[in-house]
């Protein structure tokens, strides 16, 4: 998606399907990832997500660790709640980790991953947010990790 970031989408899209990009952002790109989604995802439409958990694989320290010098680790885990909070502009259809499979099965499976899907309502929301307020969301999430307050935009007041 980042890659297109600059270029014109010609969505909206029914389906944006995320798998393995989410959990590699540091948190401040967290802002223009969901402001994309934000634009793309057609109301009704279906997010799909799949990304580190925590306990499984990633990085569990702080946002402010990574500023410090420690790095992105390899990718952010995330707790199921975490995921809920930053895309709860969205409605959870299912969020769960993902069921290990064999190397030889014709399906991917690895246990460590949480697998999501989310559901964009089909009403905007009242305002002047449109849809969402996606700038507003990941700069709280960013705050519970760094554990700073996060003081609201207008509209939020």
């Amino acid at each position: 998606m980042f890659a297109l970031a600059g270029a014109e989408l010609p969505g909206p899209y029914d389906l944006v399907y995320d798998s393995g990009c989410f959990h590699h952002l540091p948190p401040h790109r967290r802002i223009s990832y969901l402001a994309l989604l934000d634009q793309v995802l057609a109301p009704g439409g279906y997010f799909g997500l799949t990304c580190f958990a925590v306990g499984g694989m990633g990085s569990e320290v702080p946002d402010a660790e990574l500023y410090r010098g420690t790095g992105l680790q390899g990718g952010l885990a995330y707790t199921a709640d975490e995921l809920r909070w930053v895309f709860g502009e969205l409605e959870v259809v299912e969020v769960r980790r993902m069921r290990d499979e064999p190397v030889e099965s014709a399906w991917f499976g690895e246990e460590f991953l949480w697998t999501a899907l989310f559901r964009r309502g089909v009403e905007p929301r009242a305002g002047k947010g449109g849809y969402s307020q996606p700038c507003w969301r990941a700069s709280r999430i960013a705050s519970m990790r760094l554990r700073v307050p996060v003081l609201p935009i207008a509209d939020e007041r």
